[in-house]
């Protein structure tokens, strides 16, 4: 019997994450609770004020996946969530990271690269996979439907 084919899950909006998240680490938040204790813990690292709400998320309805770049010691630092799939409990959150090129002319000051999706509330075994590893390439393979 075939194995279930990726389904690609729909990204129902951004979020912008106010403070700066120095650990690199992929995060699936479930409920209010668990957003708020991180997203409170970086703004008081940061000591931002005024001090941004918690965005609303509706989370009978909707689940939060994060990938955090960590710190970076220039601008030009980017990741970037590319697809969220489905195929049977599995949940692949494909994401890529990039640098900014040689030579290039940056901001010079700390930068924290994240992605935030919100997508409709999903239950799983969420497993997060580098596009630029071998993993990564194959998960990336298996959504576009090539072997």
């Amino acid at each position: 019997m075939a194995s279930a084919a990726f389904v690609i899950l729909e990204v129902l909006r951004a979020i912008v994450w106010p403070g700066a998240h120095v650990r690199t680490e992929q995060m699936v938040f479930q409920t209010k609770e668990e957003l708020a204790k991180v997203w409170t813990a970086d703004l008081d690292k940061n000591k931002l004020t005024p001090r941004p709400e918690l965005p609303a998320v509706d989370f009978d309805k909707e689940t939060v996946v994060t990938v955090f770049a960590g710190e970076k010691r220039s601008g030009g630092f980017v990741i970037k969530i590319e697809n969220i799939a489905r195929k049977d409990k599995e949940v692949v959150v494909l994401y890529r990271e990039s640098t900014p090129p040689a030579g290039s002319m940056q901001t010079r000051a700390l930068t924290y690269p994240c992605d935030v999706a919100v997508i409709k509330k999903t239950e799983g075994q969420f497993k997060f996979a580098d596009a630029a590893t071998e993993e990564g390439k194959a998960v990336e393979a298996a959504l576009q439907g090539r072997p």
